[in-house]
């Protein structure tokens, strides 16, 4: 299998678990937030030509997922 594009999310030990289960899984949603850099402090509107979701959504993950937390 090839995977293309900007995000070719991999099983991390792909001997244990095929791609097809952790593209499956939830762990994937919070590998994905955390590989995009933080969106919480970029111009609003950069990814509306793509699409006009994706930022607020993939903001919304990044809190959920680590990104914005404050320690």
């Amino acid at each position: 299998m090839v995977l293309h594009g900007p995000f070719p999310m991999r099983s991390p030990v792909q001997s244990i678990v095929s791609n097809e289960t952790y593209w499956e899984s939830e762990r994937i949603s919070g590998d994905f937030a955390r590989s995009f850099r933080d969106l919480s402090d970029c111009k609003p509107g950069v990814f509306d030509v793509i699409d006009a979701c994706f930022m607020p959504a993939m903001i919304e993950e990044q809190r959920i997922y680590g990104y914005g937390n404050k320690f």
